[in-house]
């Protein structure tokens, strides 16, 4: 297979598909017992997806490259828990105050309204793939050290602080290798802060930073219009193949060192595209493998397979965004990513074993 220069997310698709020195409290003594972590993180995963609140938050995201450009972003949040009328999470993230690189960049007030709307669109992929979510406690405690400490008070509220550090933060290439720290509501639970770092410097880096500003609750009859789902999902068990992928090349999730699969699904964009997502996890980070077809399937029916090309020959596009690292490429028709947090060479050797037909 051959590489193909680094790009930029190509569009919203591509986007949607694709989404911190410390004080010690004094007195204070660490745990890392799993018998007391285990309950805290379902506690801490229970009150991420059924706390519903609104919101102020201050996010920042620093690219690891040398010139370690720095964007923030100023959000108004909105969340809802699930309810018995309705089994989905719902989102609203409004983008109030953006800014990006060393300077303030002056926007238009038409490009700025537009660059809102976009991200008020894509509110499910910002809370879902982008903001730090606690998967299964036992997988977590398998794949990082986890210590916690009380911290003082944000917002007014007692907290404590949760560092998550990969056990594998040592190793050259891999995925994952990140260090996480959480500030959470003492009593709820509920993160407040978020901070991602990155030792692949070979020093500890601040590349992502989450806070919330202001917290509420969300009362149960504000009147929010809730933006769609991102796409609609129907599980699939590991045999099945749904039908817009029949008669073409499709490749599987090849064994990733803490790593588990956590679901197999379809995902269908209204009026647009059809995926089927594969979703490993190693409790925090994600490895996603997405095969489909862009376009409405409708309109590819009556179509050939595709160019049908020597795996040699594939082109792969590699785009970054933060940690984050997309492959990408087309094959027998059907295109497929790969996206995960780590080294590019790490990434495209799992890139290739998944298109091992």
């Amino acid at each position: 297979m051959r590489r193909q220069a680094h790009g930029r997310p190509r569009s919203l698709t591509l986007m949607a598909l694709l989404a911190i020195a410390l004080t010690p409290a004094c007195g204070d003594r660490s745990t890392s017992d799993s018998g007391e972590l285990i309950p805290l993180l379902r506690e801490v995963a229970r009150a991420q997806v059924g706390t519903s609140y609104q919101a102020m938050r201050r996010r920042m995201q620093r690219d690891p490259d040398a010139d370690a450009t720095t964007t923030i972003v100023v959000e108004r949040v909105f969340h809802r828990a699930p309810t018995e009328s309705d089994a989905n999470e719902r989102h609203l993230v409004e983008m109030v105050e953006l800014q990006s690189g060393n300077q303030p960049r002056v926007w238009s007030d038409d490009s700025f309204q537009q660059l809102r709307l976009t991200h008020r669109l894509r509110s499910n992929f910002i809370e879902r793939y982008r903001e730090l979510r606690i998967g299964s406690p036992e997988q977590i405690l398998a794949n990082y050290d986890i210590e916690v400490q009380r911290d003082g008070q944000l917002l007014g509220r007692d907290v404590l602080r949760l560092e998550l550090a990969s056990k594998r933060r040592g190793e050259e290439s891999g995925l994952g290798r990140g260090i996480y720290q959480l500030w959470i509501d003492a009593s709820t639970k509920q993160p407040l802060r978020t901070r991602e770092y990155s030792l692949e410097t070979g020093e500890r880096l601040l590349v992502a930073e989450s806070e919330l500003t202001s917290l509420e609750a969300l009362p149960a009859d504000a009147a929010i219009e809730w933006p769609k789902l991102d796409f609609e999902r129907e599980p699939l068990g590991d045999s099945e193949l749904p039908e817009f992928l029949a008669g073409r090349k499709v490749g599987f999730p090849p064994a990733v060192p803490g790593f588990e699969k956590q679901r197999r699904e379809t995902l269908r964009e209204p009026g647009a595209g059809a995926f089927l997502l594969h979703l490993c996890s190693d409790g925090l980070e994600p490895l996603l493998f997405l095969q489909g077809l862009p376009e409405n399937p409708a309109r590819l029916e009556s179509q050939e397979g595709g160019e049908s090309r020597g795996l040699q020959e594939l082109e792969i596009l590699e785009v970054e965004f933060g940690r984050s690292i997309a492959l990408t490429t087309t094959y027998d028709g059907v295109s497929t990513y790969v996206i995960a947090k780590g080294d590019s060479r790490t990434l495209h050797e799992i890139f290739e074993q998944f298109f091992h037909f």
